[in-house]
């Protein structure tokens, strides 16, 4: 097994091969210039919990081992952070307003509004309705799509 210092596109390749493991379906995006940390992107699938526990693993790891055309090569770790970005998709917005609805109607989501609790018992602070919608999207409709996704 060869031992060496990583490239960057050897760590971001290892870092989204290692997500897509985990969150079979989703797909990551993984991004980053020398010297940056990465940029861990997706749309819907897994909480940025879920994921920010993976990465930290990743990160807390003292070396490497990744899988190559050469065979296994080991290197010291150079992750020291790594950026999330969860995206929603249409769908999920779209969803997550119709969960809004049901409580507020013909409401104007631009508009401020109360407290409520999903049927499934999923509360949703006080707040804009476009927050309140934002947040059924990543706490409740989101969770609910990935396998394994559900807090």
């Amino acid at each position: 097994m060869a031992t060496s210092n990583l490239t960057t596109a050897q760590v971001n390749r290892h870092i989204r091969q290692t997500l897509a493991a985990a969150f079979p379906g989703t797909e990551f995006t993984v991004s980053a210039r020398r010297g940056d940390f990465p940029l861990v992107a997706w749309t819907d699938g897994p909480s940025t919990t879920q994921v920010r526990e993976i990465t930290d693993a990743l990160k807390q790891a003292e070396t490497l081992t990744l899988a190559t055309v050469g065979g296994p090569r080991t290197g010291p770790n150079p992750l020291e952070g790594v950026n999330l970005r969860h995206d929603a998709s249409p769908a999920s917005l779209a969803e997550a307003e119709g969960w809004w609805r049901v409580r507020h109607g013909d409401a104007d989501p631009a508009d401020y509004a109360d407290s409520f609790r999903t049927p499934q018992g999923h509360y949703v602070r006080a707040d804009f309705g476009t927050s309140q919608i934002l947040a059924l999207a990543y706490d409740v409709v989101m969770p609910a799509r990935c396998p394994g996704g559900e807090q």
